[in-house]
């Protein structure tokens, strides 16, 4: 497949929320991330659910703020979405609506690595990050 064609599927699932959970942002920056309100838009690819997420992103060092965007995620992880837990994310600059999850931080400060659970979407298998990517 041709670059040009894959990067415009690529660009139209992310406009539409149909991306993983872990796919990467080139040029992301890490933050800490709190979320306030997660639901299940009714949609599936295969069992995996999409959500709609809103957080407040806190990146070190700049001002907070709220975002909202869908994401697919694969169904045995979604007990991992708790509201007001804490969360390792990345989110574009430029498109402060494009966030990636890296982990989840409990309570007693234990974390979850979500690139431990792949999720694998028809076409678009290479956008995920692997595990070792980007810090935690």
């Amino acid at each position: 497949m041709k670059a040009w064609m894959k990067k415009s599927k690529y660009e139209r699932a992310k406009k539409a929320g149909w991306i993983s959970y872990i796919s990467g942002i080139p040029n992301g920056i890490e933050a800490e991330a709190i979320l306030l309100g997660a639901t299940d838009m009714g949609h599936r690819a295969g069992w995996d659910p999409q959500y709609e997420f809103v957080m407040e992103v806190r990146p070190e060092g700049g001002d907070s703020f709220e975002t909202c965007f869908k994401r697919i995620i694969p169904a045995g992880i979604v007990p991992n979405f708790q509201l007001g837990r804490k969360f390792r994310v990345v989110f574009d600059p430029e498109d402060r609506y494009q966030v990636s999850f890296l982990a989840s931080v409990t309570e007693d400060g234990e974390r979850f690595d979500f690139r431990s659970s792949p999720l694998h979407l028809k076409g678009l298998e290479d956008t995920e990050m692997k595990p070792g990517e980007g810090g935690i």
